[in-house]
C-alpha cells in the first residue's frame, strides 16, 4: 500500500510538471508538480533505505534555483546600465524612452557591455544546469539500482543530456520529455523483493549456508 501512495503521487506530480506548458496556470503546475515529485523521492529514499536518492535530487534543486537567481541579478544589472547609457537612470525617466531616437541611440558601445552582461547570464545558468544534471542523474541512477527499473537511469541520463544543450532551445524540450519518462518511470516501480529489503537477512541466509 505505501508503494502504491508513493508511485501515486510521484506520477500526479509528474502530470503537473507536464501541464507547465500550458499558459498562465504552468508555473503553478510546475510548482505543485516539484512539491509532489520531491515528497515521492522522500518516500522513495525511506522506502529503499537510501537517503542519496532524494539528498541527491535536492543539490540538483538548489543548484538550479541558485543559477536561475545569479543569472537573473546578472540581467537585470545589465538592463540597468544599459538604461543608463541611455539616460534613463530611475523609473521615473521610463517616460522618456519614447523620445529617444533608438537608430542613434543603440551603438556598439552602449550594445556591447550589455550583450556581455547577457553572455556571462547564460554562462552562469548553464554551468548550474550542467552540475544540477548531474546530481540527478546520481538520484536517478541510485533509485534505478535499488528499484531495479532501468527507467530511472534513461530518465537522469535525459535530464543531463537536456542540462547541457540548454545552451540551445532544444535542451529545455528534452527536459520536458523527461516528466514523462519519469512518470512512466514511477509508473513501473515495482515491490521490493524481500532479499534487498532485508541485506543482512540475506547475507545470514548465505552464511549459513556456506557453513
Amino acid at each position: 500500500m505505501k508503494l502504491n501512495y508513493i508511485k501515486l503521487t510521484g506520477i500526479i506530480g509528474t502530470i503537473l510538471m507536464i501541464l507547465c506548458v500550458f499558459p498562465y496556470a504552468g508555473g503553478f503546475f510546475l510548482l505543485i508538480g516539484i512539491i509532489l515529485a520531491f515528497i515521492a523521492l522522500n518516500e522513495f529514499a525511506d522506502y529503499y533505505n537510501n537517503r542519496r536518492i532524494f539528498n541527491y535530487a535536492i543539490y540538483a534543486f538548489i543548484l538550479q534555483i541558485i543559477g536561475v537567481v545569479i543569472t537573473s541579478i546578472v540581467i537585470v544589472y545589465g538592463a540597468s546600465d544599459f538604461l543608463t547609457s541611455l539616460g534613463i537612470s530611475s523609473p521615473a525617466d521610463l517616460g522618456n524612452l519614447q523620445n529617444i531616437n533608438w537608430k542613434y541611440a543603440i551603438n556598439t558601445s552602449n550594445l556591447a557591455p550589455f550583450l556581455e552582461i547577457i553572455t556571462i547570464g547564460l554562462l552562469v545558468i548553464f554551468a548550474f544546469s550542467i552540475a544540477s544534471g548531474i546530481y540527478f542523474r546520481k538520484s536517478m541512477n541510485m533509485l534505478g539500482e535499488r528499484s531495479g527499473n532501468g527507467l530511472y537511469h534513461t530518465t537522469g541520463t535525459l535530464v543531463f543530456i537536456g542540462a547541457f544543450l540548454t545552451i540551445i532551445f532544444i535542451g529545455f524540450i528534452i527536459i520536458w520529455i523527461s516528466f514523462i519518462l519519469l512518470a512512466f518511470s514511477f509508473l513501473k516501480n515495482k515491490p521490493l523483493e524481500k532479499s534487498i529489503q532485508n541485506p543482512l537477512e540475506t547475507i545470514t541466509v548465505h552464511n549459513n549456508n556456506f557453513f
